[in-house]
């Protein structure tokens, strides 16, 4: 039986990994380096990033190890501004920089959000639970199912030690 079909022109090897990887640390795009000669386009790639957990998992990798080289080229930026022209322009790379480090690393580079939670717990005893449920039956018309109910339940005091309590037909 033929395979059906295109044929692969490209498959993924560890060669193929280790290029695509390395390009990502190194601060390349994925577009950049997949525009390199021999290599699949970027559909198959994003194809390979779906089904290859492995794969999935190197340039998640490689992409989160990035954000060191976006901090060395920060720094880079900064010792080479002199003027207030040259600070104008590298601040947009600066900010374009920040922002690709803190999304490729964001536990490192990301914003710290700082959270305050306090909690109040309170414990009602539990003879106070039962004075509420009994404040609360005697407010209620209750029909005979609920008042057997209630009396199963051992609650027979809220029902005011009347045998027939007010019900509803």
């Amino acid at each position: 039986m033929a395979k059906r079909g295109r044929p692969r022109k490209y498959k993924l090897t560890s060669q193929m990994i280790d290029y695509i990887c390395n390009g990502l640390v190194s601060g390349r795009t994925m577009k950049a380096i997949l525009q390199d000669d021999g290599m699949p386009p970027y559909a198959t790639v994003n194809m390979w990033l779906r089904t290859d957990p492995q794969f999935r998992a190197a340039v998640d990798r490689a992409r989160e190890d990035s954000s060191e080289w976006f901090a060395d080229e920060m720094l880079a930026l900064a010792d080479q501004v002199t003027t207030k022209e040259q600070a104008a322009a590298a601040r947009v790379k600066l900010q374009a920089l920040m922002w690709l480090a803190s999304r490729r690393n964001r536990r490192k580079f990301g914003e710290k959000i700082e959270v305050d939670q306090r909690t109040r717990l309170d414990v009602v005893p539990e003879a106070e639970i039962d004075r509420q449920i009994f404040e609360l039956i005697k407010r209620v018309t209750l029909d005979d199912g609920t008042i057997e109910l209630l009396r199963k339940a051992g609650f027979a005091g809220a029902l005011g030690g009347k045998n027939t309590p007010q019900t509803t037909h």
